[in-house]
């Protein structure tokens, strides 16, 4: 039996990247394309180990908007879970400083 090929492609933008006040909202958009059929499935935002929420892809993108990082700086990444033909990928770290 033949084995499925995964594709694979993570990218992790965010609409907020400068230093942001405590309290204000900041959202995080991961884009997830393929060299094979449409993504599906979700991504989970991290703050280094932490888990910042969890978002379905529409589209190929999801979002994740929190207003819940605390002062300093914050090492965040996207990993999407892969379906049936996309391999799982984890993005690279994005640094969100909230003053």
């Amino acid at each position: 039996m033949a084995r499925r090929r995964k594709f694979q492609n993570l990218f992790l933008y965010v609409v907020h990247i400068f230093a942001r006040l405590d309290g204000q909202a900041v959202t995080f958009t991961a884009t997830v394309t393929s060299a094979g059929p449409g993504p599906t499935g979700r991504v989970t935002f991290k703050d280094g180990a932490t888990t910042l929420g969890k978002s379905r892809l529409s589209g190929g993108v999801a979002t994740l908007a929190t207003s819940t990082l605390a002062v300093g700086a914050h090492l965040i990444t996207a990993q999407y879970t892969g379906d049936a033909a996309s391999a799982t990928s984890t993005s690279n770290v994005v640094n969100q400083v909230v003053q």
